[in-house]
């Protein structure tokens, strides 16, 4: 099985809600575009990480394909503009903007690789139906992300692919170079935690969100 590592940096207190949520608790999880810089040092992760955030998600994807996790599956991110919707899914960052349709290759394929790990760990169907936008969920006059250039039926595709291990080698291949220590592997279709040590937050203003 191959392994997608994930960066622990947290979300402050402010801007999420400890829970105990459990497998039977999600069933959805929701796209987003963090509209900012495409910074290897600074994005949406960090910026979760200040005080003054007045937003979460649970995981970002940074253009050169590395991976953050700002809150903890069982705990509720503030990330749909729904409260609803925010206690029974998970909230994905992509680091990039919408209307400009700028992710790269990579980052496609490690939101693919995570979002599958996801959705076997919390017997989510891949499909539109419990797989989404921003703005199917945010409610009226509320966000757009992840935009009208969003490859929906190519991610999903991915996502399906790498659930079969159709694309195993070529997530083997990737290599991330950290930042920091990282804090816990996942081993697709395992969902297993491997919890090591903790990396510190990074502060800075100026982060372009789109909450």
């Amino acid at each position: 099985m191959s392994e997608i590592t994930v960066f622990e940096l947290p979300a402050h207190g402010g801007s999420q809600t400890a829970a105990n949520r459990t497998r039977m608790d999600i069933d959805t999880i929701v796209m987003h575009t963090s509209e900012g810089k495409q910074s290897p040092t600074y994005g949406p992760a960090h910026w979760f990480a200040d005080e003054r955030a007045p937003a979460s998600a649970h995981y970002s994807v940074y253009a050169d394909g590395r991976i953050y996790r700002s809150v903890a599956d069982r705990d509720i991110a503030w990330h749909a503009g729904n409260s609803a919707v925010n206690k029974r899914s998970l909230g994905i960052e992509i680091q990039a903007k919408g209307a400009e349709a700028n992710w790269t290759e990579v980052q496609l394929l490690q939101a693919a690789r995570l979002v599958a790990a996801l959705a076997q760990e919390y017997q989510i169907p891949i499909d539109r139906q419990h797989i989404v936008g921003h703005v199917e969920v945010s409610g009226p006059g509320g966000h757009t992300d992840p935009g009208p250039h969003w490859p929906w039926d190519r991610f999903l595709t991915m996502v399906k692919d790498v659930s079969k291990g159709a694309v195993a080698e070529a997530t083997t291949a990737l290599k991330i170079a950290p930042l920091g220590i990282p804090v816990w592997g996942w081993a697709l279709g395992l969902g297993s935690l491997a919890l090591i040590t903790l990396l510190g937050t990074t502060r800075r203003r100026g982060y372009e969100d789109d909450w």
